[in-house]
């Protein structure tokens, strides 16, 4: 049987419709591409390996905490720091204390900044402190530690137990001293630049007995989510002036969130509750005109009791990643992760994540990050008692292709619709068709050709055909449409019929042929670019540029080598001789969002004007280790701010 056709359109047309019904295979579902198992190097047989607040994520680098390992020393701890390498990733080194205590569990959190990792530990009877490694030449170096500031009780301050990422430096957590502190990178050494304790919330009227204030946070912009041991969860908002001012106390009325998580992204701030109801529950806020709304309550669509459900959580713009470690609906307490998506204002579930492999008690779900394209989930295992524990990353699909050629309604009064699933990195790999509006009970198949036609009511049918000859037809791969009209496919694109390849860079044109009673028919047609595997530099077109105070704004291009496959992320940093945040600001939050098929970002500079007579100064804009694509040669780009008064 050939797959691959030179023949008059007729005749294709009759080979389509004949001898189908005998070679009728289920459709195979990529439900998601390219799942990396990460794991600690072989030591101590406990770690906690992927625990939540014990990884972290950004460009192609990602950290791990392991606060039980004892190669150094009794618990003394490490972090692992891993590198992706194409669609995978590689253990590139292991980082322990430069002076290895007891029980000093070093990545009891962690978090990255470019060429930078902060690693929280329970130093000093677990008065806490974090370790700051940055990385030269390759090379990873412990160059400062951190502690918490005095304030009559020392003791337990437990500082280090959450560190974020916020703006240009990093928020740090220590709930024994009720404090959330913040550092910034000042000529090399990182300085603690102030903190915020219960007072904050004193407008709502938090009352801090009973209470532990600030036993975890989500940073977004300027704003900050607060959890505290039990009660709402609250918003503050860094004001233009420094300081800080609550925005929203975000409670349900009825729900008691003790030992909740919350996290924010922009205006939405969703909560997760493993203990509501059966099976747990994520609550989401908006913010609309000022106030903030409970706008929707999320459950799974397969609840079972007690899967603690929203017991982590995670957004990212459009995306929530939502835990669920207890879920033992395949094993016991092997765990899961959902995947819900906001689409006209509405949440709604669109993927169930499960590992390949489900161990039993791995508590799969037992922390959740989402970064640009990549959903990351923790698998410890500490409920088995004895695993190691593993940290699992998916990249996650978006829509591929661009749809052309007109389509002809079937029996079912609408024209079939062909579009394609797959992840850029994975797209060689992993990519699911989907057609829909087909007529119930149908058989068909797919094609693809490397060029483009029009021929209409091909072979006397209904459908118009939107390949060029020769083509590859997928023969021994008979879809047959299920009774909402609905075909699902994930072809191996690795093993084409016929002998046929593709290569990175290539573009193929894909449609489906449908039998339709007695006649045929056919979808639109379905253009795909395969990813070339190399990402998109991304730098700085100028290096310098002048502007005086009066000009009060300044956008500073970003630019692209080609359009981004997916969301691109750059987080970047700031310096100069010019004070930030004083006589300059950057409009856009960090890191930079660069939405997918952009060639180029305008980063928008606020210059503030005064009537001070203090010479040219400069601002210095640095982009980090993006997300998505690669730092071009220019990555740094210097503004000199022209005194005129």
């Amino acid at each position: 049987m050939h797959s691959l056709l030179s023949l008059s359109p007729g005749r294709v047309a009759r080979l389509l419709a004949c001898g189908l019904a005998a070679s009728i295979w289920a459709p195979r579902v990529c439900a998601q591409c390219n799942e990396s198992v990460l794991e600690p190097a072989p030591g101590a047989p406990l770690q906690l390996f992927g625990t939540a607040a014990s990884f972290a994520l950004s460009g192609a680098t990602a950290v791990v905490g392991t606060v039980l390992d004892d190669t150094a020393g009794n618990l003394t701890g490490s972090v692992h720091v891993f590198d992706r390498q194409g669609a995978g990733w590689v253990l590139a080194t292991r980082l322990f204390p430069p002076q290895p205590l007891p029980q000093y569990s070093l990545g009891t959190s962690v978090a990255i900044r470019g060429d930078t990792i902060f690693a929280g530990t329970r130093a000093d009877s677990d008065d806490g402190s974090v370790l700051v490694y940055q990385r030269q030449a390759g090379t990873w170096t412990a160059i400062q530690e951190l502690g918490p500031a005095p304030n009559g009780s020392a003791v337990d301050a437990r500082f280090g137990r959450g560190v974020h990422a916020f703006r240009d430096g990093i928020t740090v957590v220590a709930p024994g001293q009720e404090r959330i502190y913040f550092f910034e990178e000042q000529a090399g050494t990182w300085v603690e630049t102030g903190w915020i304790d219960p007072g904050v919330l004193a407008p709502f009227g938090f009352d801090p007995a009973g209470n532990v204030f600030g036993t975890g946070v989500s940073t977004s912009g300027d704003r900050i989510a607060i959890e505290n041991l039990a009660g709402p969860v609250y918003v503050v908002e860094l004001q233009p002036g420094g300081a800080w001012a609550a925005i929203a106390e975000l409670e349900v009325p009825g729900v008691d969130w003790a030992l909740h998580q919350a996290t924010i992204a922009g205006g939405t701030v969703a909560v997760g509750y493993a203990g509501a109801g059966s099976s747990g529950a994520v609550y989401v806020f908006e913010e609309d005109g000022g106030s903030w709304v409970h706008a929707q309550t999320l459950t799974p669509s397969d609840a079972i009791p007690d899967q603690a459900f929203g017991a982590h959580v995670s957004l990212f713009e459009d995306r929530l990643l939502v835990g669920s470690n207890l879920d033992d609906s395949v094993v016991e307490d092997g765990g899961s992760a959902y995947l819900f998506e906001r689409s006209g204002g509405s949440w709604s579930e669109v993927q169930k994540i499960e590992p390949d492999a489900p161990v039993q008690r791995a508590a799969f779900g037992d922390g959740v990050l989402l970064w640009g394209d990549s959903a990351v989930v923790g698998a410890p295992g500490t409920l088995a008692g004895s695993g190691r524990g593993a940290l699992h990353v998916f990249d996650l699909e978006d829509e591929q292709g661009t749809p052309y050629c007109p389509t002809n309604p079937t029996s079912s009064g609408l024209a079939a619709k062909l579009r394609a699933t797959g992840n850029r990195r994975a797209i060689l790999d992993c990519l699911t068709f989907d057609v829909a509006q087909l007529p119930p009970g149908q058989f068909g198949l797919f094609l693809m050709s490397r060029d483009q036609s029009f021929v209409p009511s091909v072979g006397g049918g209904d459908g118009n055909l939107c390949l060029a000859l020769p083509f590859v037809r997928f023969s021994s791969d008979i879809q047959v449409s299920d009774g909402a009209g609905n075909v699902v496919f994930s072809p191996d694109l690795g093993a084409l019929p016929g002998g046929a390849s593709l290569a990175p860079g290539d573009t193929w044109s894909f449609q489906y042929w449908t039998r339709d009673g007695a006649t045929s028919n056919l979808s639109n047609g379905l253009s795909v670019t395969f990813a070339t595997g190399d990402e998109p530099t991304v730098q700085f077109p100028e290096a310098t540029a002048n502007v005086t105070e009066e000009s009060t704004t300044y956008e500073a291009l970003v630019m692209l080598s080609e359009p981004t496959h997916g969301i691109v992320l750059v987080p970047f940093a700031t310096g100069g001789s010019a004070e930030h945040q004083v006589d300059w600001r950057i409009e856009e939050t960090n890191p930079l969002s660069i939405p997918a098929g952009a060639t180029s970002f305008a980063m928008t500079i606020i210059v503030a004007e005064d009537a001070e007579v203090e010479g040219d100064e400069t601002a210095t804009i640095t982009l980090l280790d993006p997300t998505g694509a690669a730092a071009g040669t220019q990555t740094v780009f210097s503004l000199t701010i022209v005194d005129d008064d």
